[in-house]
């Protein structure tokens, strides 16, 4: 039989393999030096909202203070104030005060948490706005102190409130079998901005309350300002976690007072 050859490789078809050797190795040497590259960059740094911490919440604490009556002493508290101006304006709830004779107005004090004690001081109502055909439930309190006193710490009062913000209330509630002398923070966000309480502009809030943190400051958590004076939450459903809050602003403290627009505390 004849013999059979194998027809040899043109020098064409040669080139071409040995070109697409080389592509393919020039290939993976490529997507060898690539993946080092993709794992060796820097994850997108991620963006957070949280506040910083407040430490043991002293700060907050020496600007908000207990409103009793009768007696200088934590049985008879009925709620809770807060400082708004450097010469002690304080601003709470209306109805801490309402259906007061004029004898208890007399015996108003404010303890105040100065620590390790808690300092008394005798206070004035001086502005209410649940009058008339008012029901804001605001008022103001003035503590009683010499001209030589020194100013205290006391909260700024915040722009326009938007929902979701966080927020917390600083305050004397009736939690245990008394209240205490320091105030309890409870934590929350502002559930809607547009409800009226008849007048009154209201703030909805996810949290709840407590007797005796009406008066209370509702403090937004990003800056430290106050938005609103704790109202109390829903007395005819108690499943309802939500409360209101009265809301505040400069352009409600007493005339001549410009407490909020002066130093605020550190």
């Amino acid at each position: 039989m004849p013999r059979q050859f194998q027809s040899p490789s043109s020098p064409s078809s040669s080139s071409s393999s040995s070109l697409s050797r080389k592509f393919l190795r020039a290939l993976l040497l490529a997507c060898v030096l690539l993946i080092p590259q993709v794992h060796a960059e820097s994850p997108t740094p991620r963006t957070t909202t949280d506040p910083a911490p407040m430490g043991d919440g002293s700060s907050y604490e020496v600007r908000v203070a207990a409103v009793s009556v009768g007696k200088p002493d934590l049985a008879h508290v009925r709620g809770t104030a807060f400082l708004v101006g450097p010469r002690g304006l304080l601003a709470t709830a209306d109805h801490l005060v309402d259906g007061l004779s004029d004898d208890d107005l007399k015996q108003l004090f404010i303890l105040r948490p100065t620590p390790p004690t808690v300092t008394a001081s005798k206070a004035t109502l001086v502005k209410r706005f649940k009058t008339g055909d008012s029901t804001r439930d605001l008022a103001f309190l003035q503590i009683n102190r010499k001209p030589e006193d020194p100013d205290l710490p006391f909260f700024e009062l915040a722009g326009e409130p938007q929902v979701g913000e966080e927020v917390f209330l600083l305050g004397y509630p009736l939690v245990f079998d008394k209240v205490y002398r320091w105030p309890l923070f409870r934590f929350g966000r502002i559930s809607s901005v547009k409800y009226f309480l008849r007048d009154s502009k209201v703030l909805v809030l996810d949290l709840t309350s407590a007797s005796g943190f009406s008066g209370a400051p509702v403090i937004r958590r990003s800056d430290g300002k106050v938005l609103g004076v704790q109202k109390g939450g829903a007395t005819g459903n108690k499943q309802a976690d939500f409360s209101l809050a009265t809301v505040i602003n400069t352009a409600d403290l007493p005339t001549g007072d410009a407490g909020s627009r002066e130093r605020p505390a550190p």
